[in-house]
């Protein structure tokens, strides 16, 4: 299978090797190579260095291919004033086992006129280079000669670029100072890339140009780019302020990205979310939302907000660029609606709501809109829609409420979701109960408080609706004379409901995010700060700031935050429902108010994660690992992400 496909984990084709050798030259601009008539001096270390780190980033999004002896490929600068770059493998560099491996060779000429030590721009030569290589196109024998046989065809090399830029924004290249490389050939006058002789009938860099800023592979490349992978993975973990700068980053390289303005919007409007009280909540007058936790593509700890309503107009914004863009999209239209049911005046603008809810019922009901759109999601749509809409409209109450019941039910047999599946019934429950004790009938009461009841044992305290739900339940025991359970007895605290932490805010309100390149995070923190190697076989480095306690671990982004000393920031953490509380766990605790929070030792694991002579209780679901001192206190907290035990809750 070709590497042109749009997974990144396909293989690339097997390669059928004549006799014993293979070789073929890839170069971006002929075979007898231009020569710059600009002055050159010899490569610089700085040169050299820079292509050794661009190399290996890359080297860590390309999946070894199975064709060859041995990878990664070697790689070498070459001190001529040629603007050439080539892959080849040749017999004559076999390594100590005998092994062939591949080469790939770039010129100072072209290091000079052309990539001018950008390193964005260096990365699309290299990665055009790597994808000949993985895409099978190195097939060509050519003795012991070294010269070149035949050049790859118009298609490889548009195949080559194809994956190449896939490769740049996989290892967090920006894609527009990539596009730097292949403009600058054009204004340095080298329009064809031909070898000897092919001459029109190679693709000229203004093709390669138009085709690698085509809106199909546009589509590929903003798929494929880390900082939008980073953000999908902050959504699942509902650190949304994390993933709104995430997806700021994607809709600035790739304005046309409909899909990053809808998670943006998403982490925008989950932020006001998780701002609103049970005061907002009860002057809004609707049932429990089903948002945050239940999403499986969008899905975090919140830091400090400033203006709540700003985050509001930003996310309806994103949304409705988003439609600009993609007048059909499923999600953007379910969430703008579910935006205005929240909207900041107080007062759900029900009339944009009912427009928005009516096209994502006609979208449903839509292969094509729906092809991504797990059952879950589906009932989460609906369920918004029944709550803001339509749980008094006897015309539509039963048909919605049996078409969530039946997603729900779909969602239960295709992944482990009971417990999310469950608390969107009990959410119906909630605001079936609303209306039912506002209806005055003296057996309808009494069902609304059966279903409060089971509502408030069966929701985590921390829940923004709980404490309204436990309100109407009393003063519906009152009036039906019934005795109600005092809130205490119905207040069971969980230790399974937390969402993923994956950052923590400084006291000079920093916010230090897993998977945030590393130094710009370690710049941010202090400038003067250098790394140091922690360990040499995995290529990581520490950055450590004793003035704000924290320590970063990684080697190109943040995979672990060590935490440590009286100037450590806590660790923040919330429940997976909206406009949950926060609770935080901090250096100097008891190990018992720990345990209360998260678990005792069967919810964790005890394990070394950095020391193996020091021991941490791990809480994987949670990403946080705690070690505690002889007085049985935190002394020191990482907060890293592990994958998730098999099976389940």
């Amino acid at each position: 299978m070709s590497t042109s496909s749009t997974s990144r984990s396909a293989r690339p084709r097997p390669l059928r090797w004549p006799n014993a050798v293979a070789v073929a030259l890839a170069t971006l601009v002929g075979s007898v190579a231009f020569v710059s008539n600009v002055a050159h001096a010899a490569v610089s270390q700085d040169q050299r260095d820079m292509v050794d780190r661009v190399m290996q980033r890359l080297l860590t999004v390309v999946e070894e291919p199975e064709q060859y002896d041995a990878w990664p490929p070697q790689w070498l600068v070459v001190d001529e004033p040629a603007l050439n770059a080539f892959a080849t493998v040749d017999r004559r560099q076999r390594n100590q086992n005998n092994e062939l491996r591949p080469l790939v060779r770039i010129y100072r000429g072209l290091l000079d006129e052309i990539v001018e030590m950008n390193e964005d721009r260096l990365a699309f030569v290299l990665a055009h280079e790597l994808a000949h290589l993985t895409c099978g196109h190195v097939t060509s024998e050519v003795g012991d000669t070294g010269v070149l046989d035949a050049a790859f065809t118009r298609e490889q090399e548009l195949e080559a670029d194809r994956v190449g830029m896939k490769y740049v924004v996989a290892a967090g290249y920006s894609y527009r100072d990539a596009m730097g490389a292949p403009q600058q050939f054009v204004e340095s006058d080298h329009s064809y890339t031909s070898f000897e002789g092919i001459g029109t009938d190679h693709p000229s860099w203004i093709e390669r140009l138009e085709l690698l800023e085509s809106d199909e592979l546009q589509k590929q490349y903003w798929r494929a780019a880390s900082s939008f992978q980073t953000g999908v993975f902050f959504l699942r973990a509902q650190n949304f302020q994390a993933a709104e700068f995430s997806f700021r980053a994607v809709t600035e390289e790739f304005p046309k990205c409909y899909e990053a303005w809808v998670n943006l919007g998403y982490a925008q409007l989950m932020q006001y979310c998780d701002a609103l009280d049970s005061d907002d909540l009860e002057s809004l007058g609707i049932g429990q939302l089903i948002v945050g936790g239940f999403y499986e593509r969008m899905g975090g700890t919140r830091g400090p907000v400033g203006d709540i309503e700003s985050l509001w107009w930003d996310a309806v914004g994103s949304f409705q660029r988003a439609l600009t863009l993609k007048d059909d999209l499923l999600l953007a239209k379910a969430d703008l609606a579910l935006a205005y049911l929240v909207h900041p005046s107080g007062t759900p603008d029900l009339g944009q709501a009912a427009r928005l809810y009516a096209d994502v019922a006609e979208l449903l009901e839509d292969e094509e809109a729906t092809a991504n759109i797990d059952p879950l999601t589906r009932a989460a749509m609906l369920a918004n829609a029944w709550v803001g809409l339509y749980h008094n409209d006897e015309s539509q109450n039963a048909k919605v409420l049996a078409q969530i019941e039946q997603f729900l039910k779909r969602a239960e047999q295709r992944r482990q979701t009971a417990d999310a599946a469950a608390s969107v019934r009990a959410a119906l429950d909630y605001t079936r109960a609303r209306s039912l004790a506002a209806s005055g009938d003296q057996a309808n009461r009494g069902e609304a408080m059966e279903l409060l009841e089971d509502y408030l044992a069966a929701t985590p305290t921390t829940s923004a609706w709980w404490s309204l739900a436990y309100d109407q339940y009393a003063d519906l025991a009152k009036q039906l004379g019934k005795p109600a359970q005092a809130a205490d007895e119905l207040r069971k605290p969980r230790t399974d409901d937390w969402r993923i932490v994956t950052s923590v805010t400084t006291g000079d309100d920093i916010v230090v995010s897993l998977a945030a390149p590393i130094r710009r995070l370690a710049a941010s923190l202090d400038e003067t700060v250098e790394g140091e190697r922690l360990f040499q076989r995995f290529g990581l480095k520490q950055y450590v700031f004793g003035d704000v306690g924290t320590t970063l671990i990684g080697g190109r982004d943040v995979i672990a935050i060590v935490l440590s000393g009286p100037n450590a920031p806590p660790v923040q953490l919330r429940r997976e429902t909206l406009g949950a509380q926060s609770e935080q766990v901090a250096i100097g605790m008891p190990r018992s108010e720990v345990e209360a929070l998260l678990g005792d030792a069967w919810t964790s694991t005890n394990t070394s994660i950095i020391d193996p002579d020091q021991r941490h209780e791990f809480y994987e679901d949670v990403g946080i690992a705690v070690r505690y001192g002889d007085d049985n206190t935190v002394v020191e907290i990482i907060v890293t992400v592990a994958p998730r035990r098999g099976g389940g809750k």
